[in-house]
């Protein structure tokens, strides 16, 4: 398995560039992408709108933790995640309070403005 190299990682790293050319078509495909799948789920019901949140946030708590060296159970994470979006899951258990802040603070990143 190919190991990720982190930016702070690199020699160099405090007088990062990047091409502007290459990363804005990058850019701009994820944008479409996102935009496909925001169309996709804006026809699910309210009930699978939650879900999929969760879910998507989830993921993203346990990549920011991973980035981190910190590994947590899905199940914590969205847990923790459920609790600070107010959403009622089935399973729902305890968390540790560095789960708790990472995921509200992952929440409250990805609330609309």
């Amino acid at each position: 398995m190919r190991r990720i190299s982190y930016l702070y990682e690199q020699p160099d790293w405090f007088n990062f560039e990047w091409d502007r050319d290459r990363t804005g078509l990058i850019i701009s495909k994820i944008r479409y992408e996102q935009g496909r799948i925001r169309g996709r789920t804006e026809n699910l019901n309210p009930a699978m709108k939650k879900d999929a949140l969760i879910n998507a946030l989830t993921a993203e708590c346990l990549a920011t933790a991973a980035i981190e060296g910190d590994i947590y159970t899905e199940a914590e994470v969205k847990s923790a995640v459920a609790r600070s979006l107010n959403i009622r899951i089935p399973g729902m258990i305890p968390c540790s309070s560095s789960v708790k802040c990472l995921a509200s603070l992952i929440c409250a990143a990805s609330a609309k403005p």
